[in-house]
């Protein structure tokens, strides 16, 4: 049996002087020993100078941890830029006396337009987490998630994905179209999958209806959207559209839908990222509003929430937020670097045919 090469990188930082200390370990691998690994992940740990009230430079320390999902050709590169930029964006704006929040906002937005200069294509989804003045403060832009959890509580990003209500509304107000993907899995066929796309305009209008019989492609677009033969199936609710397929392909045929962005001709589930230039930038340098990368950010106290999981969908797509939680309170005497190799190994073993990357961060109140 071929053995698989496995990628993996372990990093692991302990901010003891830290009142708490921060422990973190990060781990990503790679799904082919054929190609590179467009997860990264960051653990970072700094100290800087920042003026006070006074004028004089006070000593700071910050604690910066992400993961990063690349996507698309050189999307690794886009991946590592961020990596390697974020923490000093951010520290460079808290020195120029900005809020944390407005720091990690402005951070963002500058990696972004450093990217889309410098990238012509790859992106990134991220999710970030900043440990700054004895509190917690959770950045994501698409569909890597932060878990967080303490004693009693429990905080989960939302991903930023065409099946959010909100996303889908915000895509609606900036003039932008969605399409509503169906999946029905043939009760006579059980490895045969019928699929049809409803795209609706920024009026939420149903406009177009496609059907294609052969299987879902590598990459979903409007290349071969245009290629679908056109259906009658335009006037049908959800109800009346599932019912239609059940008597069409049997009635205990699995019908379900996801919906897309449709932005610059490409069809999209994830509606926030870094870079993505395509995507983002038509050939008439007109710029999409539909793809953003402008971060949802939430402020945590870390007396509240004292363990921090951050993966790309690599994890989440074979372990749900509560496993992952259960997964690293089973196991208190590991590290932060043996539980995120942990998770990445679950995810693979669980048949997780993507990369993989994790970052688990644990919050003690060590004073030495």
């Amino acid at each position: 049996m071929k053995k698989i090469l496995l990628l993996i990188v372990t990093l692991c930082v302990n901010v003891t002087n830290l009142r708490p200390a921060v422990h973190v370990g990060a781990s990503v691998l790679s799904n082919s020993e054929n190609r590179i690994c467009q997860d990264e992940c960051l653990t970072q740990k700094v100290k800087f100078k920042i003026p006070n009230v006074k004028g004089k430079p006070g000593r700071k320390r910050i604690v910066v941890a992400g993961a990063f999902d690349g996507h698309a050709d050189f999307g690794e590169q886009v991946a590592k830029y961020i990596k390697d930029n974020i923490a000093a964006a951010i520290i460079v704006r808290l020195q120029s006396k900005q809020r944390i929040k407005k720091a990690i906002r402005g951070a963002v937005q500058a990696i972004e337009e450093q990217v889309l200069q410098n990238f012509d294509t790859g992106g990134t989804t991220m999710t970030l987490l900043v440990i700054y003045e004895g509190k917690a403060y959770v950045a994501n832009s698409g569909d890597s998630r932060t878990i967080a959890f303490g004693d009693r509580k429990k905080f989960v990003t939302q991903d930023h994905t065409a099946n959010l209500d909100s996303e889908r509304a915000r895509i609606y107000d900036n003039g932008g179209a969605v399409v509503k993907y169906w999946h029905v899995k043939l009760q006579s066929l059980s490895n045969q999958t019928a699929y049809f796309v409803q795209k609706y305009d920024c009026n939420k209008q149903q406009v177009e209806t496609y059907e294609w019989n052969s299987g879902l492609p590598e990459d979903v677009d409007s290349t071969l959207i245009k290629n679908f033969n056109s259906t009658p199936y335009d006037a049908l609710d959800d109800e009346e559209f599932i019912a239609e397929m059940r008597e069409k392909y049997g009635p205990k045929s699995d019908v379900y839908a996801d919906w897309y962005v449709l932005s610059n001709d490409n069809m999209l589930n994830f509606t926030r990222s870094i870079g993505d230039k395509p995507k983002k930038i038509n050939e008439e340098g007109d710029v999409s509003k539909a793809i953003v990368a402008t971060p949802d950010i939430y402020e945590l106290s870390l007396k509240e929430y004292h363990t921090f999981i951050l993966v790309t969908d690599g994890v989440t797509d074979r372990i749900g937020n509560d496993d992952a939680i259960k997964f690293v309170q089973k196991k208190p005497q590991k590290t932060c670097v043996d539980l995120a190799k942990c998770l990445c190994d679950s995810a693979r073993f669980y048949k997780s045919s993507d990369d993989i990357g994790a970052v688990v961060v644990r919050v003690t109140q060590d004073s030495n």
